[in-house]
């Protein structure tokens, strides 16, 4: 990642149709954020892990 505004997803989200390059909104803080990438076998339990930059994760 190299903007704040960007965010790696765990493969899962792929599979359910997510695309590099698709825009994802944060409810919280409506930020909106482009994915960028996929990681394998990032869950936490079964959910699906997102990345993005600490800046917007602590808001």
């Amino acid at each position: 990642m190299n903007d704040a505004h960007e965010v790696v997803l765990d493969r899962s989200l792929q599979e359910d149709g997510v695309k590099l390059g698709d825009s994802l909104t944060i409810t919280d803080t409506k930020a909106t954020m482009k994915v960028v990438g996929f990681a394998e076998g990032e869950t936490f339990s079964h959910t699906p892990v997102v990345y993005i930059d600490m800046k917007h994760m602590v808001r």
